[in-house]
């Protein structure tokens, strides 16, 4: 897939072979791109900002 569609990442592939039946979790399909050498990045969590407001 990632030959096919050079643009998309893992997650959307993931969604499409979950369209096309498959039951390949998100974290199988970054392991499985890391493995053939593509780049995977998770999102960074923000700090939520404290207010001081109780």
């Amino acid at each position: 897939m990632a030959k096919a569609h050079s643009a998309w990442g893992y997650r959307l592939v993931a969604g499409w072979l979950r369209e096309n039946g498959s039951s390949a979790s998100l974290k199988r399909v970054r392991r499985l791109w890391r493995q053939e050498g593509y780049t995977a990045h998770w999102r960074k969590r923000r700090k939520k900002k404290r207010t001081g407001a109780p």
